[in-house]
């Protein structure tokens, strides 16, 4: 299940939508409405060589479908632009929004590697992993084989 969250750029909502994958993406048509560009598929067709994504969000109207495009396209689409809206945005974005999805990004891939490892663990058995001890790195958990009750 995808999570979407909603920050205000000026009174104006910037859409970022959370994948299953952990992954962030962009409503590719909040960007072009505080740019002003009326066609979002000209835009991205202009500026980047995005493969559609889109995806069922709701919203107040209800369940729509939107197109998503990840970071990379909206520096992409920011970069050219020098108008006074495209900087402000630019800035903002770097300043608030992107050190925000770098973090919690970090934390998926984080518990998505440790997840991986205890996945392994858990498949073998109990009776026949050996008698060891071993800790996660960066969690405070340890895990005595030797004390676990058979």
């Amino acid at each position: 299940m995808s999570e979407l969250f909603t920050y205000k750029f000026r009174k104006m909502p910037v859409r970022i939508v959370r994948l299953d994958n952990g992954k962030n993406y962009f409503v590719i048509r909040d960007i072009c409405n505080i740019l002003g560009f009326s066609n979002p598929n000209r835009i991205l067709a202009q500026y980047t060589e995005n493969v559609p994504l889109y995806e069922r969000i709701r919203t107040p109207g209800g369940l729509q479908v939107v197109r998503l495009v990840p970071r990379e396209d909206v520096e992409r689409i920011l970069a050219p632009n020098n108008g006074r809206k495209a900087l402000l945005l630019e800035r903002w974005l770097k300043k608030e929004i992107f050190p925000k999805l770098e973090e919690v990004e970090s934390v998926y891939s984080f518990l998505a590697e440790h997840l991986a490892f205890m996945q392994e663990i858990m498949s073998v058995p109990i009776e026949e992993q050996p008698d060891v001890i071993f800790c996660l790195p960066d969690l405070p958990v340890c895990i005595d084989r030797r004390k676990v009750k058979k």
